[in-house]
């Protein structure tokens, strides 16, 4: 009851805090994804109250084609995203390559069996917002992942040393039913018992808390209890304040990021944050356009009225007829007369093309530009895709150092637990084990040195000619550092053997005057 108790303490603190976000990415959601917000109690199925607010759908499109390109940038689907490397303590080791490369074949393997590609796309649009979260909790051997995308609605976070989120609390609903599948090593009284028998299909509402704590963990390796610096995991039934799972971890299932966060913040600010006042004017304005529009297309219309004009009584609209004592400056005039009216049509749609063009640009919606602009070169498709490395830059180091590390950890982690891989002592921290990044996001960021590579030799080429260019660029090791850069794969890169074999036909073929032995200097 003493440690339910302080959990409950910590979530109601947590819960505080978080209060003070909620109007805000409420706010968020009901202009940029209203058919996702869940801070709000809504009928399943139904249609969301903010989506009736909502006039026009760019901010949506934009996210949903920002998220895409975050997605197939940084961890693209059914694709390699990292390559596990040696740590600084363990360069020179000639066997640790091969090793890590088949730990890098199973960690995808099972990666891209898994539920990743699903829930990680639910979690990048809470990070447009501006903070994502993921469980991922331990399978079975045949499924070792199981990751579940956790809302802004249900999350409530406590910051540790450093700036760093090491204490996370869920809470949400779960049919009596399930209770048992979610967590089948879960402790059921009795009284949860007959809960669970006699309304199996009722909503009962949990608190799930992971804390950093001296844990003990069984260790396959030794065979037995080892104590270390890890996580407890705990579940409460919010009614009876009752603990029914308690679990020691070596890491935490918690992966929350964020795009960027001010000193002093826990939760994140996204770029849709950012966009939100241009989003709420084009919304305002396509609103006030499509009333125009509805005057214009059905009128508004004077009734001339022997009586006194009832202001209260006039309303303005597509088809209004608006009561007034004469419609002409003779007698009572015309009977039924159209109303002049007032505005700028092209104006208006000015301002929206305008609001549009910058909401696209914040949220990252069109990075190449217009489809219906002329066709554009590699190179300048390169350039654009540089660019927007650049500008999303600052965030790509934050989701590096909140995403991908504590990911990969965690996934080594259960493959580890699990018997499918064979780690030791080393995790991923640079020192024993490091991470190259090799997703579509990070070669953009390469492309400039592949660039300065390139201009190099052409420049040399220009003014000396290609012959002397040769001479001074080795081009086996050109080749060879430009495989690198683009991480091409070893089968495709020549060995030393065929590169000697190549030098030695071509020094051969200049001897018997086929080549210009100028060519073949830096051979």
């Amino acid at each position: 009851m003493a440690k339910s108790s302080e959990i409950i303490k910590r979530f109601e603190k947590a819960r505080g805090r978080k209060a003070l976000w909620d109007e805000l990415y409420r706010d968020a959601q009901e202009y940029s994804a209203p058919h996702r917000e869940t801070f709000d109690e809504q009928t399943k199925g139904q249609s969301k109250d903010g989506a009736q607010l909502v006039f026009d759908s760019t901010a949506q499109d934009s996210v949903m084609s920002g998220v895409s390109n975050l997605h197939s940038s940084l961890t693209p689907p059914m694709k390699r995203w990292i390559e596990l490397k040696a740590g600084t303590s363990l360069q020179g080791n000639d066997n640790i390559g091969a090793n890590l490369k088949a730990i890098t074949d199973v960690l995808f393997s099972n990666l891209h069996n898994s539920n990743f590609d699903t829930q990680i796309t639910e979690s990048y649009q809470d990070l447009f917002i501006g903070t994502g979260a993921l469980l991922v909790f331990e399978g079975d051997k045949n499924k070792p992942f199981n990751f579940v995308n956790v809302p802004l609605s249900q999350l409530f976070l406590e910051e540790g040393p450093h700036g760093r989120i090491d204490t996370a609390f869920r809470c949400f609903k779960l049919t009596a039913r399930n209770i048992e599948k979610q967590w089948p090593d879960a402790k059921i009284d009795t009284e949860l018992s007959e809960q669970i028998a006699e309304t199996p299909d009722k909503e009962m509402k949990f608190i799930e808390a992971t804390v950093p704590e001296r844990v003990e963990i069984f260790d396959r390796r030794v065979d037995d209890l080892v104590e270390v610096d890890g996580y407890k995991y705990y579940v409460l039934e919010e009614n009876s304040k009752k603990v029914i799972v308690e679990r020691s971890m070596r890491s935490s299932p918690w992966i929350v990021f964020r795009w960027s966060n001010l000193p002093g913040e826990i939760y994140g600010r996204g770029p849709i944050l950012t966009a939100l006042p241009a989003i709420k004017t084009l919304n305002e304005q396509v609103k006030i356009l499509l009333q125009a529009a509805s005057i214009a297309t059905l009128g508004m219309y004077t009734v001339a009225d022997d009586g006194i004009v009832n202001l209260d009584n006039i309303k303005l609209g597509g088809g209004a007829l608006i009561p007034v004592t004469s419609n002409g400056s003779q007698m009572q005039g015309e009977t039924l007369k159209p109303l002049q009216t007032a505005g700028n049509p092209n104006l208006a749609q000015l301002i929206i093309e305008n609001q549009q063009s910058q909401i696209k640009r914040i949220l990252f919606g069109d990075p190449l530009g217009d489809v219906n602009l002329p066709v554009k070169t590699a190179t300048e498709v390169s350039l654009r895709q540089q660019e927007l490395a650049k500008r999303i830059g600052s965030a790509f180091g934050k989701l590096q150092f909140e995403l991908i590390s504590p990911l990969v950890n965690r996934l080594l982690d259960i493959l580890d637990s699990l018997g499918l891989i064979d780690l030791g002592e080393f995790k991923v921290d640079g020192n024993n084990l490091a991470i190259e990044h090799i997703s579509p996001l990070a070669q953009a960021q390469d492309e400039e040195d592949i660039l300065k590579g390139i201009r190099y030799i052409q420049t040399i080429g220009e003014m000396y000619g290609p012959q002397v260019a040769m001479g001074i660029a080795d081009p086996f090791a050109f080749a060879r550092w430009l495989g690198e850069e683009l991480n091409v794969p070893e089968e495709l890169k020549p060995t030393e053997e065929a590169e000697q074999q190549i030098k030695q036909a071509l020094t051969q073929q200049a001897a018997q005057g086929n080549v210009d032995v100028a060519g073949t200097a830096g051979l």
